[in-house]
């Protein structure tokens, strides 16, 4: 097949994971009349943005920019692009947002030339181990216009560099500092500076960060993220809410020991705006704290609790009769939460979209009852190692929460064949995790399969799964992009053939332990799934350099890793033949 036959939906892909080599081998398509209408109509598929280059080196940064597309954004995080590279996108006149996460080999040099000619506004140089003060120096005077910085994680920067840039970028509106070892107080002071800040995220390994480092205050902050903080106690927050009274978004998860019921009441006193908290893993919060929040956070819709394990019914109590706009609600591992707690959450919640009670061994079915009758809009349930779950709990399910997206039942042993019949009616279910449910077998399957929406399927340890279950997914839920049939043992052959002719859009496979699977099986996957990314066959000891062969010879190949741990007739010879790209785990 020539590139003149090749469809725009195949260029689209082409675009997402050619190396650089390949895409210079396009140029000279680009001059074909032919051609060049199914590129520029692949860029445009992408609306004008091809975020993500999974591949993308020196070269082909040169081969974007000579050509530009219009690009607004673009993600080259983890890429090995250096500083020659991004000269070359100096040439991208449109170009706003610019990710260069984990990038290694960029200096100051490359990042400032660049920004001297684009006027960019938002730029993430998290984990950019060459990020420096001197960096940021040069940042300022380069990109004034620039509203979103992340640098998390940059250990180099210390409060001299953020301090030159809060003068030079006035108009930024967020800034990620988390993890910046050598930011302090006098950092915290300077950011105060910029007038139009609204979201700001740092953690304790920012340096010191109480109550002094808030006393002017960031009167415009809408959104604050403060984790891993030993600091942050009543005095801070109380500081922080009365000198931010606009905060509507508060991070402070895993501040273990010191966020107490008192941080949470200067909170609840200060902020009566706030519609999101996360304060999970804070280990003293009780339920005097959730009262607190219950009598100031009216508006609060977004509330995570996750491995607050002091909290009890009564806690839901208090959200029930307080904050009655909940919609997203997390309360994993809270072990003294039971049925009553459930109800008493769930019949003043009605507009709750996602909830999550995973790791609960008191909850039964009596919990899933009261939430199909009060929470009808709910969309993700999370219900992973709620032990005494069973097929009763997911009729209820089924008969009241008929927009029921996403359900994790990993874990939950009393789950079998008659569950998934009950499940078989949410005809909007895109993912589904069965982990661990060992008693399904190809019988339920085959009743899930009329779920025609599922997306995502896990089924990871699911013994007594076959060919002939497989068969059925693969029949019934044709918009698979995600299996994962982990320890699988009786699935052979049969079954992965059954994949690649019915689920042409599969992504993700796992078929780690599936031990009957063979060459045969794999080459079937690299005929009949083209968009195949990540594969992982460990333990799969029958496979051979021949699968290899295979998989290499995909056209067009979107592979990005693979996994031949354990598979003992795969030669090292084989690997190294494989194209560099590829992410190959042995």
């Amino acid at each position: 097949m020539g590139l003149f036959d090749v469809p725009e939906d195949a260029i689209t892909y082409m675009l997402y994971f050619l190396g650089a080599l390949e895409l210079s081998c396009l140029d000279s398509a680009l001059c074909n009349k032919e051609v060049r209408p199914m590129l520029l109509s692949a860029f445009r598929l992408l609306n004008c943005d091809p975020q993500i280059f999974p591949f993308m080196s020196d070269a082909g940064l040169d081969w974007l920019g000579k050509r530009s597309f219009g690009i607004k954004r673009l993600h080259l995080g983890g890429q090995s692009v250096t500083d020659s590279g991004l000269f070359h996108l100096s040439k991208l006149s449109k170009l706003a947002t610019l990710v260069l996460s984990s990038c290694q080999n960029i200096t100051a040099v490359g990042l400032c030339h660049v920004l001297q000619y684009l006027e960019m506004t938002d730029l993430d140089i998290s984990q950019c181990a060459q990020i420096t003060d001197d960096c940021l120096s040069d940042l300022s005077n380069a990109c004034p216009t620039l509203t979103v910085l992340n640098l998390a994680l940059c250990t180099n920067i210390t409060s001299a560099g953020i301090q030159t840039l809060a003068k030079g970028c006035p108009r930024l509106t967020s800034v990620n500092i988390i993890g910046c070892s050598g930011v302090c107080v006098a950092a915290m002071e300077a950011l105060q500076t910029c007038q139009h800040l609204t979201t700001v995220l740092c953690s304790d390994r920012c340096g010191k960060l109480d109550a002094i480092s808030w006393q002017s205050g960031f009167p415009l902050l809408t959104a604050l993220t403060i984790m891993n903080s030993t600091l942050l106690n009543a005095n801070a927050v109380k500081c922080i809410s009365a000198t931010c009274p606009l905060l509507s978004k508060v991070n402070f998860s895993w501040n273990n020991m010191c966020l107490t019921d008192l941080c949470l009441e200067a909170l609840a006193q200060h902020c009566p705006d706030i519609t999101s908290l996360l304060i999970g893993h804070c280990v003293q919060v009780t339920d005097i704290g959730i009262q607190y929040l219950s009598q100031g956070l009216r508006q609060l819709m977004t509330l995570n609790v996750a491995y607050c394990k002091n909290l009890t019914d009564r806690a839901m109590d208090y959200l029930g009769e307080g904050c009655p706009q909940l919609k997203n609600v997390n309360l994993a591992a809270c072990p003294l939460l039971s049925d009553a707690g459930v109800l008493a959450l769930t019949k003043c919640c009605p507009a709750m979209i996602t909830l999550n009670i995973a790791e609960n061994d008191i909850i039964t079915n009596f919990s899933l009852q009261h939430i199909a009758m009060g929470c009808p809009q709910l969309k993700s349930l999370m219900l992973c190692g709620c032990v005494n779950i069973s097929n009763q709990g997911l009729q209820f399910l089924a008969q009241g929460c008929r927009q029921l997206m996403i359900l994790n039942l990993a874990k939950c042993r009393n789950v079998t064949d008659d569950g998934l019949r009950y499940l078989a009616e949410c005809s909007d279910l895109v993912t589904l995790n069965l982990h661990k449910c060992v008693d399904i077998t190809d019988i339920g399957l085959e009743a899930l399969s009329q779920c025609k929406e599922m997306t995502t399927l896990y089924l990871p340890a699911c013994k007594n799964t076959t060919d002939r279950g497989v068969k059925a997914i693969s029949q019934g839920m044709k918009k698979l992009t995600s299996l994962y049939l982990t320890e699988c043992y009786k699935v052979t052959d049969v079954g992965v053939q059954c994949l690649a002719e019915n689920c042409h859009g599969l992504v993700t496979l796992y078929l780690p332990g599936c031990l009957r699977v063979t060459d045969q099986g794999v080459h079937a996957l690299s005929r009949g799934c083209l968009q195949l990314a990540m594969l992982c066959v460990a333990g799969c000891y029958k496979l051979t350099d021949l699968s290899m062969t295979y998989l290499s010879e995909m056209t067009p190949s979107s592979i990005q890793s693979i996994n031949v741990a354990r598979c003992p007739n795969i030669s090292a010879t084989s690997l190294l033949g494989l194209p560099r790209r590829w992410n190959v785990k042995r």
